[in-house]
């Protein structure tokens, strides 16, 4: 897989000859026809791009930063706003229906998905439009890079410790939501988190997201190799604890400043997921509470694993603690149980509540606001 930015999928890098938009150059205006789609379960494609249709006149396109097999990704300005802008080409060749089909479904998997999305930690959708064999996605232009590149450049040291929570509430407090809206990312990898200006982190890249209810175990393009579910890898039926099997790796990666598996290649390292239910070694710097935490998130069987709500307040201790003690070394490592443990009361406490009006108020209200206990309240 091609780097990322910005919220698109750019695919393996190979050079190939794609006809993309030169640079600098203004959009030319107008409206385009758009192909009907199927239904979506917040409207069809063709009503989310009407919706999220822009002024091209508006839009300077500048350089090409990033390419991959069918797509590049440009720098550019909306509205006097930087922007990120992803044109997308279907292969010329009417053989490859396949791919060209595929191609189109992340599209529409992506657009569609961000269109519904509205949180600090997940990337914001500009616009977007269809014009086939060509797509285009515009989103907020994110400065700051990926986590990938960011942790590549450690070369197998560890992040200050301080960093690694930050960022990893960063990114569960993203999760959380995209949770509580009924979205499974199912490709959540270093690569797909980037961060702005402000060193905040974001989830990019929701071109395989599925409904979580509609998630499908025999599709063929779900995931990485590397940070993928060992469920997923046996096409067996799963869900959201997918991307929490993926976070728990992206945890021991802030720790161990390297790719799992860096050994094997990514055949090789899912053979190894799959076959032998191997795991990374953690490294003896991970402090024990954290480490718990890490072989909680990828353990084999999904229903052991936390939610991401869980992990928040689990992260959330771990920083008090840290900011107060400057270690975690006298915490005890039972939190996480503990942790478990209190979803048990939240989960008693609202079972008492159900026949009441505030249980009433308090579902509405959540639903409203996105909260990261939705999940909990609502099951």
């Amino acid at each position: 897989m091609g780097r990322t930015r910005a919220g698109v999928r750019l695919g393996a890098d190979r050079p190939e000859d794609w006809r993309g938009p030169p640079a600098p150059v203004r959009a030319p205006p107008g409206k385009l026809k758009h192909r009907k789609k199927g239904g979506h379960a917040n409207g069809s494609v063709k009503e989310v791009l009407e919706k999220w249709s822009i002024d091209r006149s508006q839009l300077l396109i500048g350089h090409r930063f990033a390419s991959g097999a069918h797509s590049r990704l440009f720098h550019g300005i909306y509205k006097d706003q930087p922007v990120a802008v992803k044109f997308t080409r279907q292969p010329d060749n009417q053989e490859d229906a396949e791919l060209a089909a595929q191609l189109e479904k992340q599209f529409s998997t992506e657009v569609t998905t961000l269109a519904r999305l509205n949180h600090p930690n997940v990337i914001k959708l500009v616009g977007a439009w269809s014009s086939r064999p060509a797509f285009c996605v515009i989103t907020e232009f994110l400065s700051g890079g990926s986590l990938g590149a960011f942790l590549h450049k450690l070369d197998h040291k560890a992040l200050p410790l301080d960093k690694i929570i930050s960022i990893s509430l960063d990114i569960a407090r993203g999760m959380a939501y995209i949770h509580s809206q009924g979205v499974v990312h199912r490709d959540v990898k270093p690569d797909n988190i980037i961060f702005d200006e402000e060193f905040s982190a974001k989830i990019v890249d929701f071109g395989i997201a599925c409904e979580e209810e509609y998630c499908d175990p025999l599709a063929n393009d779900t995931g990485t190799f590397r940070w993928m579910a060992p469920e997923m890898m046996k096409h067996k039926a799963y869900g959201r604890k997918v991307d929490v099997y993926s976070f728990g790796l992206i945890l021991w990666e802030m720790f161990s400043g390297t790719v799992p598996y860096e050994e094997l290649n990514p055949f090789q390292a899912a053979l190894a997921v799959f076959d032998k239910n191997v795991r990374p070694p953690i490294p003896t710097s991970c402090p024990a509470p954290v480490r718990l935490l890490i072989e909680q998130c990828w353990a084999s069987h999904p229903e052991k694993r936390p939610d991401f709500c869980q992990i928040v307040q689990i992260l959330e201790k771990f920083k008090t603690v840290l900011d107060r003690d400057g270690t975690l070394d006298n915490m005890p490592s039972s939190i996480c149980q503990e942790t478990h443990g209190h979803k048990n009361w939240l989960a008693h406490w609202v079972q008492k509540l159900k026949h009441s009006h505030i249980m009433s108020s308090v579902v509405t209200r959540h639903h409203s606001v996105s909260s990261p206990f939705q999940t909990v309240l609502i099951r």
